[in-house]
């Protein structure tokens, strides 16, 4: 009888089969989940979810379950991270240009038009930005998390942003209810206010590395 690979135990919080883009000679991870019908999955708004570091698209895993049934959820890996390939520092330059070629990759491939939602996270929001910078009429929304802005365009050229909700959000742990409020709610037009911070644990399970634990703002 054949044996079974057991499965790694952080699996079982991460159900999804994701599929890869050839980004520079790398394979690329990227998550691709939304409605099960072809036709509410193409006409479905699009979300595009940048993790930060030290963590991959397992961040973004319970936001995903809450939005799919009614949009179209993107979460790559970024090359080093997660499910991607992991080049040697010699054969991969890891710098913020090349994080955003691999954002462009992504999205060349699985949707080349149209208006999207980012949602941006530690340094995942510099690479947001800077793919918004290039492509400022894709940008629908941006939901932003704990991150600042060091794109390479100057900074005044980014829209600003106003969330109504978004002052009490960030006096709880945001719940995926709460994202789905900051989803519908959030406009390109004046700024929102200043977001306090707190320091919070999180695990998160790193493919090969076992579990990291870490402090973060939030």
């Amino acid at each position: 009888m054949a044996s079974t690979q057991p499965q790694p135990a952080w699996r079982e919080l991460y159900p999804y089969q994701g599929r890869f883009v050839e980004v520079a000679g790398h394979r690329q991870h990227v998550l691709d989940e939304g409605p099960a019908d072809a036709s509410r999955r193409d006409a479905a708004d699009v979300v595009v979810m940048l993790h930060g570091n030290p963590t991959w698209s397992f961040y973004y895993r319970d936001l995903i379950a809450e939005l799919a049934p009614d949009h179209r959820c993107i979460a790559p890996d970024w090359i080093g991270c997660g499910l991607s390939d992991k080049p040697a520092a010699e054969d991969y330059p890891y710098t913020l240009a090349s994080r955003i070629d691999e954002l462009e990759a992504v999205l060349t491939a699985l949707v080349p038009t149209g208006k999207l939602t980012l949602v941006v996270h530690d340094w995942g929001g510099m690479i947001g930005m800077g793919w918004a910078h290039r492509h400022p009429e894709r940008v629908a929304r941006f939901v932003i998390l704990n991150n600042t802005n060091k794109s390479p365009a100057p900074p005044q050229r980014l829209p600003s942003l106003t969330c109504p909700d978004l002052l009490p959000l960030h006096r709880r742990p945001l719940r995926k209810v709460d994202c789905r409020r900051c989803l519908s709610s959030i406009n390109l037009q004046t700024r929102g206010p200043a977001c306090p911070r707190r320091k919070v644990r999180e695990r998160q399970p790193c493919p090969g590395r076992g579990v990291r634990v870490r402090e973060k703002d939030d």
